[in-house]
């Protein structure tokens, strides 16, 4: 049952696009930022986060097309309210991992009691449960409470020995992923209903078909609206660190720029959880319909007449338009199988006729439904679903419909795919911190994308929802985006990485301390000042003696190069090195395609969308066609993209590190190759489409005339 109290088709439209706002927010926003997070916090590849991403579309592929024939029968106000419902119980299964995680990290390690004498060829200093590492036991600094002083031998045989629970710990937490998948397949449930479900019941409420474009517009644009939204507010938590309980106990070094840097990623969901299930309670009482010709009608349209028809439905007639110049009027109204006429009435006595006209003709007609619904049977049920099932498979007869899913399938393999990993991109490209990368995106994408959308909304009403319009305006965008992507093939050169390993060092200048005896699980890079973009992945490789924890500053090291004037003042400092003057442009150059990739996004949804409905070419099948669409979209694009992205980035890792707690993670691409696969992959499929697209355009033409008439026809309604 609806609501008890009258309620304008404005205020679901404005609900409805609350709704959206906070399912990008989560989805599209959040899901994206937080992947170099979990794969820190969690021990991930971008492969398994590439996994990640793609089972939140497998949920949807699940439901799509359920919901879909679900929605055309019942209600699909409630499948909505349903989706918002399962964007709750997802979110709170996602913040799981981060409470069950055991009390460790992975640049952390426990304090204990050693013999300082037994363990003389290395040196930490121990604060706050963080090590230092540096070459030998003479190290000038201050002591105090939190700082112990002991050297220990710490290699891969004597860490496993020390430290025996850490790799139980850390097992467990890598294992903590799967929760993280299940969470997604459950928020991938709210998709199909928030897409094709939302865009359909748009259709039904709106009073016309210009409105229903506009309507459409704007639920678009205030979702959009969230996707940047959400890498602002995701951003934001980022600067916290991911244990906040701790936050007292971090060392100072360990910065939201530091390599090692794990941020709070787990907040949005929490909060904005809870919101969704606010969202989804006011949604569940949405009526299925609304009457909107009386919402609109004026006073001066009050008098129209109702006829019966045989199959017990009414329409209007428009005997006010026209005929009513003279109040004797003459009046004619068949009921059943009897007629009364009333003819020369006198003015006086009109407007009563008709009012118990139609009073008559009102409780006839609720006779005759209740009729009605008595007489269906279960064989009737059986039949009308039969024939949807008939319609659906007679969609695919329709070439044009065929193509519109393979390009909606590539166009959400890439989508999904740069959402998912442009935060990864820019840090390693561009050296820059998790949380400032996602704030970059967020400030980049919501111009665009509330321009884009307002802008296609207006286009396809200037179309009027001719598919073949619609498919020469699209392959126009996507021929200015293949350039676009071809633009993120631009890279700046990774930092040399000197490391214990051989492969990794690539100045023959530079060496590592061989008599240090140096933990090579130990990643915590210094960067040199004054050199030419040369990292150490450790303080003990570059054969450091001191630390300075007021500048936090590295110095009297042996690895310096003689070729430095003076090596035994130079010095280093925590983390990677800054990028040079040269990326500043290339980085210019990168937000710039972003901004257009977002803004041609946007740009081409409502034509999309609209040139689907054009080529289904029923109203009755609108929902399953568009659900039909979204389940191939998703089982041939969004599912596959992330992590055959996923897959070519791992090609590209430069030095994979196995940390203290036996886990692979890639510190160092080459990002070279990086850009080369990310922009290569992005160019490749756009030409894909816009050649399907093309393609469309011919196979449009007969249907361009027959949805003309159809859209004429539904407006004079």
């Amino acid at each position: 049952m609806g609501l008890n109290f009258k309620i304008s088709h404005k205020f679901i439209i404005a609900w409805l696009s609350l709704s959206a706002f906070l399912h990008n927010i989560l989805m599209n926003g959040a899901n994206n930022v937080i992947i170099s997070s979990l794969q820190k916090e969690f021990y991930l590849s971008s492969r398994e986060t590439g996994v990640y991403v793609s089972v939140y579309d497998i949920g949807s592929l699940l439901s799509s097309i359920f919901i879909s024939f679900a929605a055309a029968r019942g209600s699909k106000p409630k499948w909505i309210a349903f989706g918002m419902t399962m964007l709750f119980l997802g979110c709170m299964i996602n913040v799981l991992p981060h409470f069950l995680k055991p009390n460790e990290n992975n640049f952390s390690l426990e304090k204990q009691k050693f013999d300082e004498n037994e363990y003389l060829n290395a040196s930490h200093v121990v604060k706050n449960d963080d090590v230092i590492e540096l070459c030998n036991s003479s190290i000038s600094i201050e002591d105090n409470d939190h700082v112990k002083y002991f050297a220990r031998n710490l290699s891969q045989e004597t860490s496993k020995e020390i430290n025996p629970k850490k790799t139980t710990a850390s097992r467990f937490t890598f294992q903590l992923k799967h929760l993280l998948y299940a969470a997604n397949i459950v928020n991938g449930l709210s998709s199909a209903s928030m897409t094709s479900i939302t865009f359909s019941y748009i259709e039904d409420i709106a009073p016309t078909h210009k409105l229903s474009s506009i309507y459409e517009a704007i639920y678009f644009v205030v979702g959009a609206f969230g996707v940047g939204v959400g890498f602002m507010i995701t951003s934001s938590c980022l600067k916290f660190h991911t244990d906040i309980d701790r936050i007292k106990e971090l060392p100072t070094w360990l910065n939201p720029s530091h390599p090692n840097w794990i941020g709070a990623w787990w907040i949005p969901f929490l909060s904005f959880g809870v919101l969704s299930l606010i969202m989804a309670i006011v949604i569940f009482f949405f009526p299925k319909k609304l009457d909107n010709k009386k919402d609109e009608k004026s006073e001066k349209s009050d008098l129209k007449k109702l006829t019966p028809l045989k199959n017990g439905k009414s329409i209007e007639s428009n005997m006010s338009k026209k005929r009513l110049d003279s109040m004797n009027t003459d009046i004619e109204i068949i009921e059943n199988e009897s007629e009364i006429q009333e003819r020369n009435y006198e003015d006086n006595r009109l407007m009563q006729t008709l009012e118990e006209a139609g009073s008559i003709l009102s409780l006839n007609h609720i006779e005759f439904d209740q009729h009605k619904q008595e007489k269906i049977s279960n064989n009737d049920l059986k039949d009308s679903e039969k024939s949807l099932v008939s319609k659906s498979f007679s969609l695919f007869k329709k070439p044009a419909y065929i193509l519109v899913i393979i390009c909606a399938a590539i166009e959400g393999l890439l989508q999904n795919s740069f959402l998912a990993f442009a935060t990864l991109f820019l840090e390693y490209q561009y050296r820059l911190a998790s949380g400032s990368a996602s704030l970059i995106l967020g400030l980049l994408s919501i111009p665009p994308l509330i321009i884009g959308g307002l802008l296609s909304g207006f286009i396809v009403s200037r179309f009027k929802n001719d598919p073949r319009k619609c498919f020469k305006f699209i392959s126009i965008v996507l021929f200015v985006n293949i350039f676009v992507y071809a633009g993120f093939m631009i890279y700046c050169k990774e930092p040399n990485m000197v490391s214990i390993e051989n492969t990794q060092i690539l100045d023959d200048s530079f060496s590592v301390a061989q008599d240090c005896n140096c933990n090579k699980k130990m990643f915590k890079p210094i960067c040199l000042k004054g050199s030419n973009d040369t990292v150490f992945q450790s303080a003990c490789l570059a054969g450091c003696f001191s630390y300075d924890k007021h500048t936090e500053t590295y110095t009297n090291c042996t690895q310096v190069p003689g070729t430095f004037t003076q090596p035994e003042s130079s010095y280093f400092v925590n983390g990677l090195c800054p990028t040079s003057s040269s990326c500043t442009t290339r980085l210019i150059v990168s937000y710039l395609c972003i901004f257009l990739l977002m803004f041609m996004n946007a740009l081409t949804f409502l034509p999309f969308l609209k040139a689907a409905i054009g080529c289904i070419e029923s109203d009755e099948m609108n929902s399953i066609g568009l659900g039909i669409k979204q389940f191939f979209m998703n089982a041939f694009g969004t599912i596959p993209g992330p992590i055959l992205f996923g897959s070519v980035i791992d090609q590209t890792c430069r030095y994979w590190h196995d940390d203290m707690n036996d886990q692979r993670v890639c510190k160092l691409y080459d990002n070279r190759n990086f850009a080369l696969g990310f922009g290569a992959l992005g160019v490749g499929f756009k030409i894909v489409c816009f050649l399907l697209v093309l393609l469309s355009i011919k196979f449009t033409k007969k249907l361009k005339i027959k949805n003309t008439t159809s859209t004429n026809n539904q407006n004079k309604r």
